[in-house]
């Protein structure tokens, strides 16, 4: 079994390369320029490094922010809440479902929005989107992202396990890519 501090050297290690995308490349702007979220992202996040965010700041910030980020912000940013959920897990325990639900592959999340908030997707899309946001991770960081997955699952919420909501595919897809890239 994987101890947490080895996990969070691992992440540690494994993004301390990640350059801040910088403010031009930091939100997707919506086509629908009523929506505010957009911008609070750009606010919340705007010159930020993921190394110096607290869980507790993470918690006031999290949610559906990280989703207008750019791949590249993303990218950035998910050290930050890998680390929050593993050193403060009571903090951040409705953060989860971000965290694991950014992780999730399409299949996952298409079938959660279309079936609890009636929300049509395009599952092809959604793939083409995911896949380009999974390219942006080397072996080292992909490899921490499914370590990260193992002890959330094993340690700190085993009981989630037995849902058939995203950690149950976040944790295979991302178990299996890290296999095919240590294995090509």
């Amino acid at each position: 079994m994987i101890e947490i501090d080895t996990c969070i050297r691992q992440i540690q290690e494994a993004f301390s390369t990640t350059v801040y995308p910088g403010d031009d490349a930091l939100v997707r702007w919506a086509a629908n320029g009523d929506n505010d979220d957009p911008r609070r992202s750009y606010a919340i996040f705007q010159g930020q490094d993921w190394r110096t965010m607290t869980p507790e700041r993470l918690r006031q910030i999290a949610g559906g922010y990280f989703f207008y980020l750019t791949l590249q912000a993303r990218h950035f940013f998910l050290p930050a809440l890998l680390l929050a959920e593993l050193r403060r897990p009571e903090v951040l325990r409705t953060v989860y479902l971000s965290t694991v639900f950014a992780l999730s592959p399409p299949s996952c999340y298409n079938r959660e929005m279309s079936a609890e908030w009636g929300v049509e997707t395009d599952e092809a899309a959604d793939w083409q989107r995911f896949n380009e946001w999974v390219a942006w991770f080397n072996p080292a960081q992909t490899h921490a992202i499914a370590l990260f997955l193992e002890v959330y699952a094993h340690q700190l919420y085993p009981e989630s396990l037995e849902w058939e909501g995203c950690l149950g595919h976040a944790l295979p897809f991302w178990q299996q890519r890290d296999h095919d890239l240590m294995n090509p």
